[in-house]
């Protein structure tokens, strides 16, 4: 189970616990494309083959030649802080030959919120290394002192747990189709982000619940708050660098961004209101700024999901479903397939 309640997903780890298949050392004739980001690379609400990362290696295999793979490093909660352990640990042994980082709106508080209650150690430079403890957080998420693995275990292999995690799913599916029923027939009027005032831009979460899934700041703002996020892509493109890989960005849309009659469960649920934030366009805006100071570029599929209208998002939760990740897995093809042709057999 995923966030869709009631439904079910083929999901396999490989044994270094990503979603994707086995790390081997790279075979001379083989192009391999590194995906790195957080929740949408996992693969939320989508069975193995129909992850980004399968989509776009079919495209590739198909369209290119068969001797182009595809790895994911895509886990629900990472950013950009993580990113530059991914680097680290993988980019030598693995070596890539085109990574793409995939970059969503919310990655950019995450990390500050990680810097700010993670005791980071930092190298010489000024990257983070790794995590010594925590500093100010009261309930982390994973706590590194106590070892609870044998609880969790429990849980997951109690054949009770899971009938009774089934049932509370079916109830949930129950309840949250009668909320989408009313919410369907209710006139919600929407929060319109033309419509908002200078001040309000400058701090959406003034007017909206705090979440993990807006970039809350205007442009002028976002640019200088964000240090943490920079640094970290600034690694991981120096790390791509030192390896010969060639890096690009990329950014994705919500559904409110393109067509906020989806998600409106979760809309409601979190942010209290129906957003039409079409006009918004600071998070793509943000990583070209930040692409264009390293030198590379940031592919931003806002336009191609606005010209490619349909229902690429779940009710119950923000995360792009199957048909969502096939349309974004065509564009990164689209956008790469020129420079895989042209790097293939070099």
């Amino acid at each position: 189970m995923h966030y869709e309640s009631g439904v079910y997903f083929q999901t396999t780890t490989n044994n270094d616990g990503f979603r994707t298949k086995k790390f081997f050392p790279k075979l001379d004739e083989t192009f391999r494309v590194t995906l790195i980001g957080g929740s949408l690379i996992w693969g939320m609400n989508a069975n193995d083959n129909e992850t980004i990362g399968a989509q776009l290696e079919k495209n590739y295999q198909k369209n290119i030649s068969e001797k182009i793979e595809v790895l994911s490093f895509g886990v629900a909660g990472y950013s950009p802080i993580n990113y530059v352990g991914i680097a680290r640990t993988y980019f030598d042994y693995l070596k890539p030959d085109l990574v793409i980082v995939l970059i969503n709106p919310g990655d950019f508080d995450e990390d500050e919120d990680k810097v700010k209650n993670y005791d980071h150690q930092y190298d010489n430079e000024g990257y983070p290394y790794f995590i010594k403890g925590y500093s100010n957080i009261k309930n982390p998420r994973i706590d590194l002192e106590r070892d609870e693995s044998l609880i969790h275990k429990l849980k997951l292999e109690s054949t009770l747990f899971n009938k009774l995690n089934y049932l509370r799913h079916e109830i949930k599916k129950i309840r949250f189709n009668k909320i989408v029923e009313k919410i369907s027939k209710e006139k919600i009027p929407y929060l319109d982000y033309e419509k908002l005032t200078k001040n309000e831009k400058k701090d959406l979460f003034k007017i909206i619940r705090k979440n993990p899934f807006l970039l809350p700041y205007d442009l002028a703002s976002s640019k200088t708050k964000y240090q943490a996020s920079f640094k970290s892509l600034e690694y991981v493109k120096n790390k791509s660098d030192d390896i010969g890989a060639k890096i690009f960005f990329s950014t994705y849309p919500y559904a409110w961004h393109i067509n906020p009659e989806y998600s409106k469960l979760f809309q409601m649920r979190f942010f209290n209101n129906i957003l039409d934030f079409r006009n918004n366009r600071v998070h793509p805006k943000l990583v070209n700024y930040y692409a264009e100071k390293l030198g590379i570029l940031n592919l931003d599929s806002y336009d191609f999901f606005v010209e490619n209208p349909g229902k690429y998002w779940g009710d119950y939760d923000p995360h792009m479903n199957a048909n969502g990740s096939k349309l974004y897995a065509k564009f990164l093809y689209q956008q790469t397939e020129k420079f895989i042709k042209q790097n293939l057999h070099q």
